[in-house]
């Protein structure tokens, strides 16, 4: 048995999650359970790539901070979004090649945001590194 959890939403997302429930042919119980789920198991695997960065050394959190793409996965990630901005069919292989861009420069991002959280930490000063963020 689970616990009994009642929650208020905006209209617009309880309205949008009762549409999509019966778009599933499921309940909004079942939707909401699987949500969860997934959200659980993907905090989870965050916190799995994230956990040894507090064991870096503080040269290697800067090497964290400092990686990007290559330039030639640069450009392939601005081409194939350009083209899905544009409304441009992707081929199966290119929709495949753009989620493994994408995802290696999401987790880029969040290594590179733990990295600054655990260089802060120690001391370093990486407030430029938010320049301009709340202009």
């Amino acid at each position: 048995m689970g616990k009994i959890i009642t929650i208020t939403l905006p209209d617009n997302i309880a309205d949008n999650l009762v549409q999509y429930a019966q778009r599933a042919n499921t309940t909004l119980e079942e939707l909401m359970i699987v949500a969860a789920d997934n959200y659980q198991a993907e905090l989870n695997d965050i916190t799995k790539e994230l956990e040894p960065l507090s064991h870096y050394t503080d040269d290697a959190l800067w090497d964290v901070v400092n990686q990007r793409l290559t330039p030639t996965q640069d450009v392939r990630l601005d081409e194939l979004t350009q083209h899905i901005k544009n409304r441009v069919s992707l081929t199966t292989s290119e929709e495949n090649e753009y989620q493994q861009l994408n995802d290696l420069l999401m987790s880029q991002m969040l290594q590179r945001s733990a990295a600054l959280f655990h260089l802060k930490n120690r001391g370093y000063d990486v407030s430029n590194f938010f320049q301009g963020m709340h202009e």
